[in-house]
């Protein structure tokens, strides 16, 4: 008999992973029926005009790898267009820093940044905590909109009772705020010191969650809720950080993207 638990396996590559995923669901098929396999409703699949022009319902074998194939393409370039795959796209940033080294041994790409946290999540403390006040504010900012921006996205795909148009306004909204704020705090952080002990290494985003695991709130209308309020106690807490000139400039632009996030939500919450 076949075992009754999974255990773990190593793959050399994403690819590999990917078409190992492929080889069993085309196991599968063949022993259960497609029918039996492709069990969930169609209409709860996420379609193309809320996230990705190329996205498409996954109902049976043939649609199921084409799908794998669109990801191990983009991902890795194994076939395809390799060059704009995510490999194609790193390796021509690797090419242009080792010539842009060559021409000068002395060029540092990157930000001098270090793993830093402000604190330990369940018991697992960071190698470096943030010491440096208005580094540690803006860090838990970041994280803040990290973590009601997975809650949004999450709630997306669950389908719990959104209208097609309240799903759209979900999915905006969240990649919305990848842009208008967690981005710009990712780049601001990436100037920040960790400390006054050491100016020079600056602290990054470092994209923790308060908790493990995310949760998925039950109903819609509290959720929406909560996720308005969220993002408003969020737009105080970076109004009230005392950053420099430049850093306040990032954080007010960040404040009033994090407030029209939850306008947005906000206005399109049902009275009771």
């Amino acid at each position: 008999p076949g075992e009754l638990q999974p255990r773990g396996q190593d793959f050399t590559t994403q690819g590999y992973l990917y078409r190992a995923i492929e080889e069993g669901i085309v196991g599968l098929a063949d022993r259960t029926g497609e029918d039996r396999l492709f069990i969930g409703p169609r209409f709860h699949q996420t379609d193309a005009p809320h996230v990705w022009p190329e996205l498409v319902p996954i109902t049976d074998v043939a649609s199921a790898r084409r799908t794998i194939e669109r990801i191990v393409e983009q991902g890795e370039g194994a076939r395809g267009d390799w060059e704009t795959a995510h490999y194609g796209r790193f390796l021509a940033v690797l090419e242009e820093y080792q010539e842009l080294r060559a021409a000068d041994p002395s060029f540092e790409a990157a930000h001098n940044t270090v793993a830093a946290g402000v604190r330990g999540v369940e018991g697992v403390e960071p190698d470096v905590f943030i010491k440096d006040p208005v580094t540690a504010a803006v860090s838990d900012v970041f994280n803040a909109v990290y973590d009601v921006l997975l809650q949004m996205i999450a709630r997306y795909f669950a389908f719990g009772h959104e209208t097609d148009e309240q799903r759209h306004i979900l999915a905006d909204v969240g990649i919305t705020l990848m842009f208008v704020a967690i981005k710009p705090l990712g780049l601001l952080l990436a100037r920040m010191p960790v400390g006054p002990d050491t100016p020079e290494i600056a602290a990054g985003a470092n994209f923790q969650l308060a908790y493990r695991a995310s949760f998925l709130l039950p109903h819609r209308r509290s959720a929406w809720i909560r996720f308005a309020e969220r993002l408003d106690e969020i737009a105080d807490a970076t109004d009230a950080i005392a950053a420099d000139v430049d850093g306040a400039k990032v954080l007010d632009a960040v404040a009033g993207n994090v407030r029209e996030a939850s306008r947005r939500l906000a206005e399109n919450i049902e009275p009771v």
